[in-house]
């Protein structure tokens, strides 16, 4: 969705972007093409790259006459690296865009793949973009290059998300809540770096204090069909606290209802989830990941990682705020994600960084 989100803002007149996705183009894909940027889709389905599907990237590069390729994540660094090469290219970028390597979280092909990129980042790619300032310290240490290193982050489209005035009255009316009771948010994929079962469990201690709650879990794999979470919520005993909403589309009306998102991660580099809620003026509790904690700065509540306990606290504190209080939170973070976060800025630096390795 970054990367829609960029090429939605980057500038066509100065730039003729493609895409190429090693696997399906999927949902994302399709929202690309809408914005008039062909997107090419090898369909790779192993870690094992299949040298035809290399070559047939090496020649949509040089169909297209390509001057800059930027890598977007690890297989991607890596497979793009070649192919630009093969196709004559030198100006390469590549992307971080996570910050927690531990192989409790990683499959160990990835890592694999982490640690060749880590060899050939002094020697492939001109820049190496990270959306975070703990990713570069985090791969730095991994054996990445410091020197190529360079930190733009994530952004938002500030009139995208924005606080809708009638979101808690409709999303409490859709899912039968009474009007009384705060709305906890956790927007995520299901995946065990973003610890949603960790939440449960702190959801549970929440509930045990203050009943007039409820938890709305949104995001890819987080239904009613996912075992591992249906499990979760019926040894915590709280059962009809919770609502499993899966992948949705309306996730700025979600998050203007919400009185406090709730990122419980074991790794990030830079959670868009948080930048996404505080446009929507809504405070948000979160673990130490990434760049998490800069990102709230004071608009919000940061706790150890892996500490399901102060987690819960954190969100019994933003629960007990007066409405004076919670609304001049929520309105120091929209403020905050305007100064430092807000899309347009940061696709600019992106376009001065192109030109710069053009030039």
């Amino acid at each position: 969705m970054m990367l829609y989100r960029f090429l939605q803002k980057l500038d066509k007149k100065t730039f003729s972007p493609i895409v190429i996705s090693l696997s399906t183009s999927g949902e994302v894909g399709r929202k690309i093409e809408c914005l008039g940027v062909k997107v090419y889709s090898l369909e790779i389905s192993s870690v094992f790259f299949n040298p035809l599907l290399l070559l047939r990237a090496v020649k949509i590069i040089r169909d297209h006459r390509t001057e800059l390729v930027h890598t977007w994540m690890y297989h991607a660094d890596l497979f793009g690296s070649l192919a630009a090469r093969l196709g004559g290219i030198k100006n390469i970028a590549w992307g971080i865009h996570q910050s927690n390597l531990s192989p409790k979280f990683n499959k160990f092909s990835t890592l694999i793949i982490i640690r060749i990129c880590s060899k050939l980042s002094g020697l492939i790619p001109k820049i190496i973009f990270s959306c975070s300032k703990r990713a570069i310290r985090t791969h730095c240490d991994y054996g990445y290059t410091e020197r190529i290193m360079k930190f733009i982050p994530n952004g938002v489209d500030v009139s995208s998300f924005s606080s809708q005035k009638d979101a808690k009255f409709s999303v409490k009316e859709e899912l039968n809540i009474d009007e009384h009771v705060s709305l906890v948010g956790v927007v995520s994929r299901f995946d065990p770096q973003k610890n949603i079962i960790g939440l449960i469990h702190a959801a549970e201690k929440v509930c045990r204090l203050n009943k007039n709650c409820q938890f709305l879990l949104v995001g890819p794999g987080i239904d009613s069909e996912n075992e591992k979470i249906n499990t979760a919520i019926s040894s915590s005993g709280f059962n009809d606290f919770f609502h499993l909403l899966g992948n949705r589309d309306d996730i700025p009306r979600l998050m203007s209802s919400f009185d406090v998102l709730v990122l419980p991660s074991h790794g990030e580099a830079f959670p868009c989830v948080l930048v996404e809620s505080m446009a929507c003026e809504t405070p948000c509790v979160v673990t130490d990941v990434g760049d998490a904690a800069e990102i709230v700065g004071d608009t919000g509540l940061v706790v150890p990682v892996g500490d399901m306990t102060a987690l819960a606290s954190g969100i019994l504190q933003i629960l007990s705020l007066s409405l004076n209080q919670h609304r001049q939170l929520g309105r120091l973070a929209r403020e905050r994600i305007e100064r430092n976060y807000e899309i347009g800025l940061v696709v600019r630096q992106y376009e001065e960084m192109y030109q710069s390795m053009l030039a």
